[in-house]
């Protein structure tokens, strides 16, 4: 199949995939529908990278390297250090602030409130150390659970918020690299010792905890950049193969199996069941850097060019059939500049990064994708 066709295969098969490209790749599935072609409305932007996303209702909330934002006709310059939020009805810039001193790297939701990870010592001019989290308002809440290095990944289900990063101390206890709160703030007993960085964090549908990142090992044994967690205890499951390369973006889709941005010069976007089993690979010549699940498609982005060891011109984003990897022709954003993060609620797809075009048209790191409901 094309979508897993590794670098080094013959070149006499080049020519007949070529003519079978159209075939497989083409023709979106009945199963799925091809993401809308431009964004739905003009918001205000950011000046530099938009590294995390969640929506809520009807409002965006943006975490990344930015200290201002700008408006859709970029006459008018904002300072919002940080974090940000618009209003996805409107377009418009909101009130809600809390600055902090360093860049968000990560952001989660339980539907109330947004938890914040990042390399910061300060939100909303409280002491909070690389975690806490605010309300719709902007208000700091009163927990604090700080972590001694970077927090890089946040991943929220029930009343748990699983955290990932750099770190060695969370809640003031060791945790290396990998730890959990409640979303009152409460460090839990929860706990993996990780040799390296987690960058991604999901959860299956019976609860297993999949974290990604650039680590060898998990609990004293070997684990290739992806690991399966017991959710009670943190103990190692069984996962099939690994990813040979760092693992930076992982989201569970809704058919349950795991979809996964692979990072490196031959980045890839990968598919797992579960319980690790691989189903498909889609090369990139370039990092994915983010993967998200929406209307029936994973959506994947990064600094690529060509997919499909250069067979599939498709920049940057692309919308993929979940059963095969097979690359949705029909949908062509081409983002001029690279792709960091996604956000979705199931019918709004936000996609954020460093690019100024998208769909041919300027959007300054954030553009607002609506399928029709």
């Amino acid at each position: 199949m094309i979508s897993t066709i590794g670098p080094r295969r013959a070149v006499i098969r080049v020519a007949v995939l070529i003519s079978f490209a159209a075939a497989v790749v083409c023709v979106p599935s009945a199963a799925r529908a091809t993401p809308p072609s431009t964004p739905a409305l003009k918001t205000w932007g950011a000046t530099a990278a938009i590294k995390a996303q969640v929506v809520i209702g009807n409002t965006l909330y943006m975490g990344g390297s930015f200290t201002s934002v700008v408006s859709p006709d970029e006459l008018t310059t904002v300072t919002r250090r940080h974090l940000a939020a618009v209003d996805l009805a409107t377009g418009d810039l909101l009130a809600w602030a809390p600055a902090t001193n360093g860049s968000v790297d990560a952001l989660a939701t339980d539907g109330t409130n947004i938890f914040v990870g990042g390399g910061f010592t300060t939100l909303g001019g409280a002491t909070r150390s690389r975690l806490g989290a605010v309300d719709a308002s902007g208000a700091v809440l009163p927990w604090a659970a700080e972590a001694n290095d970077r927090v890089l990944a946040l991943h929220a289900r029930g009343s748990t918020l699983y955290v990932g990063g750099s770190f060695t101390m969370l809640g003031g206890q060791p945790r290396n690299r990998v730890g959990a709160v409640t979303t009152a703030g409460e460090l839990t007993d929860w706990a993996a010792d990780v040799s390296d960085r987690v960058k991604a964090i999901t959860t299956t549908a019976i609860g297993d905890v999949v974290i990604g990142g650039y680590f060898d090992f998990v609990n004293g044994e070997t684990e290739d950049h992806i690991a399966r967690l017991d959710a009670a205890t943190g103990a190692s499951l069984s996962w099939g193969s690994g990813s040979s390369q760092e693992v930076v973006g992982l989201v569970t889709g809704s058919d349950d199996n795991l979809y996964v941005a692979i990072a490196g010069s031959g980045g890839k976007v990968r598919s797992w069941t579960p319980d690790g089993h691989h189903r498909w690979t889609t090369y990139a010549d370039g990092d994915v850097n983010a993967v998200t699940f929406y209307d029936g498609q994973v959506i994947a982005g990064g600094h690529w060019i060509y997919l499909n060891d250069g067979l599939t011109y498709m920049p940057r984003l692309a919308a993929l059939d979940p059963a095969t990897g097979a690359v949705d022709l029909t949908w062509t954003p081409k983002p001029n500049k690279q792709i960091w993060s996604f956000g979705t609620d199931g019918t709004t797809l936000c996609v954020g990064g460093v690019f100024t075009k998208i769909s041919r048209g300027t959007y300054r790191r954030v553009a607002v994708f609506r399928s029709s409901v």
